[in-house]
């Protein structure tokens, strides 16, 4: 069995990404895979669509060309795939996709004015630059506890992220969420 095989053998993360992603599409069922594998309904979900990235995707992030931090790859080629609505295929080449997860790794764009801009018309290039010229930083300095300071860094080690950038997504995220539920 599957589970068998696990507690066997030390999956690579590729391997680890197919049979979650195989066990998922098999059986349709978080329980079991979560039962399998320990994994959370988040995790599962991004196994998954890891597996359904084209492969220039795979081999870029592989390849340290997206980001050289694994995590923050797999990320961003998610969100480009996503923002950029690609599909096989489909009109959206795939060199653009990988152009624009370069440019979510970067950090240097709030990802949500980026994911907005793609969905109005234009190359990514364009895209990039719309949201480049939206995409103004301010510092804020806020004064946290010791404790909640100490969490926050936990949280971002967790998924190999600075504390200041997973921060700025949370609060961009919430942003949105709002804006959506206002308008």
């Amino acid at each position: 069995s599957l589970a068998e095989n696990l507690s066997r053998v030390n999956l690579s993360a590729d391997d680890l990404v197919k049979q979650v992603s195989d066990l998922y599409n098999m059986y349709r069922d978080y329980d079991l895979v979560q039962q399998k594998f320990g994994l959370t309904k988040h995790m599962i979900n991004k196994y998954v669509r890891l597996a359904r990235l084209p492969k220039r995707l795979v081999e870029a992030i592989n390849e340290g060309e997206i980001s050289p931090n694994t995590k923050a790859a797999e990320n961003a080629a998610i969100r480009a795939v996503d923002a950029l609505n690609w599909q096989k295929d489909g009109d959206v080449n795939i060199e653009d996709v990988l152009e624009f997860a370069k440019s979510i790794a970067k950090g240097d764009i709030q990802i949500n004015i980026l994911e907005e801009e793609a969905k109005k018309d234009g190359t990514v290039a364009e895209i990039i630059d719309r949201a480049a010229k939206k995409s103004v930083k301010e510092k804020i300095s806020l004064k946290l506890s010791t404790d909640l300071s100490n969490k926050i860094t936990e949280i971002a080690k967790s998924v190999n992220m600075d504390p200041e950038k997973l921060l700025m997504d949370a609060i961009n995220d919430i942003f949105s969420k709002y804006q959506k539920d206002n308008s």
